[in-house]
């Protein structure tokens, strides 16, 4: 019986000693968050939720991507004592990536206008019917980016590379969630979506933020709204 404690205790000093990780505390918050988020941010929890409007469904879904997926890993970071800029959440390389988010965000625009005539982009977006709460809906629509990209191309991005000192790897893991998590996407957005990966996760890298990345793919998908409601 003493011994059966005694491997237990050891067992559960283990276990604490490797949950103090950064790099095994910060993939279990953010598994569990992907899981209580739902399948492209429609978190299941919402189906015991009393009736809401489609505007307010989005607004709180999106609230709760960025609670699970950003804040409570930023506490568990910060928990175990790491830096959050190590992790895309500093503003890096300021002034390049200000011009890149700039020229970016006004390319978009008549961009979007080309892609805002396909069908099936017209039926996925917006994400949700935001009726007259439409500069509420796309002001809280932030938070949707704000969870998908600290999420993808912030800790997972950087994280990888910070445990690995791999920059391919880290690309390649990114890359892969920023795939699957687009799988139900409209096929030009699905085909997009691995070249996006590699592409965008290496100039936040270059830029050493997220930041940026982030400001041009919320306002681009605004962007995007407006254009399929104006249609």
């Amino acid at each position: 019986m003493n011994d059966r404690m005694s491997n237990n205790k050891k067992w559960m000093e283990r276990l604490r000693h490797e949950l103090r990780k950064p790099e095994v505390a910060l993939p279990l918050a953010l598994t569990l968050g992907f899981v209580l988020w739902g399948h492209e941010g429609r978190p299941w929890l919402l189906n015991y939720a009393p009736p809401m409007t489609p505007a307010l469904t989005g607004m709180v879904s999106f609230g709760i991507g960025a609670l699970v997926m950003v804040l409570v890993p930023a506490l568990v970071l910060k928990r175990l004592g790491e830096t959050l800029a190590d992790y895309g959440l500093g503003w890096g390389e300021r002034k390049q990536g200000v011009i890149f988010a700039t020229l970016a965000s006004a390319l978009s625009v008549p961009v979007m206008y080309f892609v805002s005539a396909d069908s099936n982009m017209q039926a996925e977006y917006p994400l949700y019917a935001p009726g007259d709460s439409l500069v509420a809906y796309e002001a809280a629509y932030f938070l949707f980016f704000a969870a998908g990209e600290i999420a993808i191309r912030g800790y997972i991005l950087f994280g990888v590379k910070r445990w690995s000192g791999s920059t391919g790897l880290a690309l390649s893991v990114s890359t892969i969630v920023q795939t699957v998590w687009h799988l139900d996407k409209p096929l030009a957005e699905m085909l997009v979506a691995p070249v996006w990966g590699l592409a965008v996760g290496a100039l936040c890298l270059r830029l050493r933020s997220v930041w940026y990345a982030l400001v041009f793919h919320y306002l681009s998908n605004v962007t995007l709204d407006l254009w399929v409601l104006a249609r």
